[in-house]
């Protein structure tokens, strides 16, 4: 895939699929007399091309053919993003919707997002600040208004749906050193989600170390109460506290034993750099660095 800035030849091939892509896949939430409404076929071809060219655009490849398109403004509006109705599910929206956030980078971002492209922004860490009706040639659309705070709006790992990959290393009690991998998934809906992931410790015979968190979105999106059943160690419960682009966290498990911390530092949207340390009864039970990547999937 490419992603390129916006041309002005470009024009026409994205009014048509914007059209298409309205009348097609959204139709499956809106009706036929709504998506008419919404796109009527005749659109104002000189506001579209200021509004591109004004706002930040790109545009999507796959094969030399557009594929999609997004555009945002320095507010950090993200006014539109559509993918063609034969490009469904190929990453091409994630990475449109990376490269625009990243532009305004440090901003709140906001977007009102229709019903089908909601639980996309969901799953991205936006939140959902009202529903509301809009009319288009008398005709009324519910969509909703969300917004992805400039606390959390730089971060992709924990605050949006994926699958990362882990490679580092290990430390003992005694420091003795040992490579290690590992995988972590994590599974966002509105206001739950879920991080499932193991490390797995490659000293002779392997050690995995499991962990299924389930985190609460409460009324700061930069502080994320967790509770984990750790098969080891019991019943953790920590926090995650954003600061910047870095993601903290620490821990106790329920009788006082265990304890510990651990920090994720943004290095890119696909790249995080993670250490962390853990203790038992005040004295050090292990510690270990790595390098989380993402793994890219189908959106």
């Amino acid at each position: 895939m490419e992603i390129r800035a916006y041309e002005p030849g470009d024009l026409d091939t994205l009014l048509k699929l914007f059209y298409d892509t309205i009348h097609s896949v959204n139709l499956g939430d809106y009706t036929l007399n709504q998506v008419n409404a919404w796109a009527d076929g005749h659109p104002d071809r000189a506001a579209w091309a200021r509004s591109l060219e004004e706002h930040f655009t790109l545009v999507a490849l796959e094969g030399g053919a557009i594929a999609g398109f997004g555009d945002i403004d320095e507010t950090g509006y993200l006014d539109r993003l559509y993918v063609h109705k034969d490009f469904q599910r190929r990453g091409v929206a994630t990475a449109l919707c990376d490269r625009l956030e990243a532009h305004v980078q440090g901003r709140a971002v906001s977007v009102h997002a229709s019903i089908t492209a909601q639980p996309f922004f969901s799953r991205r860490g936006y939140r959902l600040l009202r529903a509301q009706t809009v009319w288009r040639k008398g005709v009324p659309l519910v969509n909703f208004v969300m917004e992805k705070p400039p606390a959390v709006a730089r971060h992709t790992y924990l605050l949006e749906s994926g699958r990362w990959l882990a490679t580092g290393n290990y430390f003992d009690a005694a420091g003795n050193c040992f490579p290690l991998r590992g995988e972590t998934r994590v599974t966002k809906s509105a206001q739950t989600w879920r991080l499932n992931g193991f490390l797995e410790v490659c000293a002779g015979e392997p050690q995995r170390f499991c962990n299924d968190y389930e985190i609460a979105a409460g009324d700061r999106p930069d502080v994320l109460a967790w509770t984990s059943l750790n098969p080891a160690l019991g019943v953790l419960r920590g926090a995650f506290e954003i600061a910047g682009a870095a993601i903290f966290s620490h821990y106790a498990s329920e009788n006082g034993a265990y304890s510990g911390q651990e920090t994720l530092l943004f290095r890119d949207a696909q790249t995080y750099e993670n250490a962390g340390i853990a203790f038992c009864d005040g004295k050090r039970l292990s510690a270990w660095t790595a390098l989380l990547r993402a793994v890219r999937e189908s959106q």
